[in-house]
């Protein structure tokens, strides 16, 4: 390594630390409150942008990290199966056609729970249901 670049090592703070630091700068200032707890001004700025999953959690938990599975994981599986079955039988496989099967997979999901939501607000039987569901696929 050059003289004066020194590789610095990543430091990992607990969700009290940051509570801490982010009260401190509400009161005293960012800069300020950067200075005193020792901490880089664009870490600070982070973490008042998170204020709100900062307070949420564990005061031990360093990591915010999100779900491990998408929003939508039954559309990431009928994605994801619709990739591999293309891909056993040598089709090609785009972005565009993933992109486009992800999105009617969305579409659909939402048309589901749109139904269930009249079927409940209007107290429709499944019948009456699956005819209005019928109408909109002819349409």
């Amino acid at each position: 390594m050059e003289e004066g670049h020194q590789k610095s090592k990543r430091l990992s703070y607990t969700a009290k630390f940051k509570r801490e630091v982010i009260r401190c700068g509400e009161e005293k200032g960012n800069r300020k409150a950067a200075a005193i707890f020792g901490v880089d001004k664009s870490n600070f700025r982070l973490w008042r942008k998170h204020k709100t999953a900062i307070s949420g959690c564990e005061a031990s938990q360093t990591k915010f990290t999100g779900p491990k599975k998408g929003q939508f994981p039954e559309t990431d599986d009928a994605v994801f199966t619709l990739f591999q079955e293309r891909r056993k039988t040598g089709l090609f496989v785009s972005y565009d056609l993933l992109c486009e099967e992800t999105i009617n997979q969305i579409i659909n999901y939402c048309i589901v729970l749109f139904l269930r939501h009249i079927q409940q607000l209007y107290n429709l039987s499944k019948i009456q249901l699956l005819t209005a569901n019928l109408i909109r696929t002819r349409l």
